[in-house]
């Protein structure tokens, strides 16, 4: 596990309609030393805050509010094609992550989340010199 105290170097959005799951999602990335620059209630304000931060990742729940993550997807992607995007998802189904992975995404994370999966997942889809 990393020292909380060091930061990775890396700067996440996070993006889920319900605020236990963001802030869920916030201890996380701040334990594994990621840098959290914006946190989102639904898409629109996800693709807003990719604009005004430029983070390394933004992790993107599928099903939101205003605009989904899908939709958030494709407009970051239209913004920066070389963004890296985590879809996260409840749903059993896998045609949602399918489609997510088909236009850009670069991987998913399961709910609930587990701190080794999102540290490898992160570790794999960001180039940084530190690890996670």
């Amino acid at each position: 596990m990393s020292d909380p105290n060091t930061s990775s170097g890396i700067r996440a959005v996070i993006a889920d309609d319900e605020a236990f799951i963001r802030q869920v999602l916030l201890k996380m990335l701040e334990r594994l030393g990621i840098e959290v620059v914006g946190v989102a209630e639904n898409g629109r304000k996800a693709v807003e805050l990719f604009t005004q931060t430029k983070p390394d990742i933004v992790i993107l729940d599928i099903a939101m509010p205003e605009m989904d993550g899908l939709e958030a997807l494709r407009s970051i992607l239209e913004k920066d094609p070389e963004a890296r995007v985590l879809m996260c998802t409840s749903f059993s189904s896998k045609q949602y992550v399918v489609e997510a992975v088909k236009v850009g995404a670069k991987g998913y994370l399961n709910k609930p989340f587990d701190l080794d999966k999102i540290r490898e997942k992160i570790s794999k889809i960001v180039q940084v010199d530190s690890t996670v």
